[in-house]
């Protein structure tokens, strides 16, 4: 049976929204298992009077809450290290990013031949959603990690979309392969130069969204992160706005569906040896229902096995002289 495991102690509105979220997830499909993990006082009047739910007890500290170390005993370390001895698994939690990346790097480490892990986001698009990656966990990147997120982020493409041949874009100020700086013209020779990759050139940020050029834009996760902030602060004011304007209530629902970063539950951490999801700080039953949904989807479809493959491809073709793996 696939095995959701949950930190119910993450993020702003835990633990509350997150049980409604299991709650929700478990009324579509009854077919998982569910290990909260956190702290039985919190959630003793909530949980389910359920076989497929069980609760994996660590008790709520202030001081280790942001205490990044392997030897750390919160929710977060204790939900990775249940996913790593658990087959056919994913974890999702909704803390702090920063913590919940080194800590999957600590407790899981990379998989073989992945020198970065990186944060992949579904961005909304007119026509279709993307995928950017990496969206803040790595602020310098080489040329050989762009390659290899665009290997994640295929694979999580192929998985998420059901497409067979993913495009693949670079994020450049410009769509002249010329465009960008000396290192963006060198990771698209590389991009180009691989028969794995369908690279579809540079992407600037609004054709991303505008004109759906591509499936999965590939960027280091400093701009990542500020295009992905850019991008949640215009959606917040334009929803506003439009709240404000007294816009038809069924046309407005249609509106903020299409921003809401809710629809596809949390964000994947791609490139660690195993399945894990993090959700925004702020996410609410929707985007735990959702991220349920999804983590389900990606066990079901052996992604994490796909990467491993993927990247062995990649890297036999590509041979990376000084890479470091854990």
């Amino acid at each position: 049976m696939k095995k959701i495991i949950i930190d119910i102690m993450g993020g702003y509105n835990a633990p509350d929204e997150i049980i409604k979220g299991v709650k929700a997830a478990m009324t579509e499909d009854d077919q998982f298992g569910c290990t909260l993990v956190g702290d039985s006082e919190k959630v003793s009047h909530l949980l389910l009077e359920s076989k497929n739910i069980s609760l994996e007890e660590v008790k709520f500290d202030k001081e280790e809450e942001y205490k990044i170390n392997r030897n750390s005993k919160t929710s977060v370390s204790r939900g990775l290290e249940l996913l790593s001895t658990t087959e056919n698994s994913a974890f999702i939690s909704a803390a702090n990013t920063g913590k919940v990346v080194a800590e999957s790097f600590m407790k899981l480490g990379r998989i073989k031949g992945v020198e970065r892990p990186a944060i992949a986001v579904v961005i909304p698009g007119v026509k279709n959603p993307v995928i950017l990656l990496d969206a803040g966990a790595n602020a310098d990147c080489r040329v050989k990690h762009l390659a290899q997120f665009a290997i994640l982020g295929s694979v999580y493409a192929k998985v998420l979309f059901d497409i067979e041949s993913p495009r693949i874009g670079l994020l450049n100020i410009g769509s002249e392969k010329s465009k960008g700086s000396k290192f963006y013209n060198e990771v698209h020779e590389t991009l180009s130069n691989s028969s794995q990759i369908n690279f579809v050139g540079n992407v600037e940020a609004n054709s991303m969204v505008l004109d759906s050029v591509c499936d999965v834009v590939v960027c280091d996760g400093f701009v990542g992160n500020m295009v992905l902030k850019s991008m949640e602060g215009i959606s917040a004011f334009m929803l506003g706005s439009l709240k404000s304007l007294g816009l038809d209530k069924d046309i407005l629902l249609k509106v903020m569906r299409k921003v809401d970063y809710q629809e596809y539950g949390g964000a994947m951490l791609l490139g660690v040896n195993g399945l894990v999801v993090i959700c925004h700080g702020a996410s609410q039953e929707k985007a735990f229902k959702n991220a349920i949904k999804f983590a389900t989807l990606y066990i079901e479809n052996g992604m994490l096995e796909k990467v491993k493959n993927e990247i062995q491809i990649y890297n036999s073709q590509n041979p990376l002289q000084d890479s470091k793996e854990a």
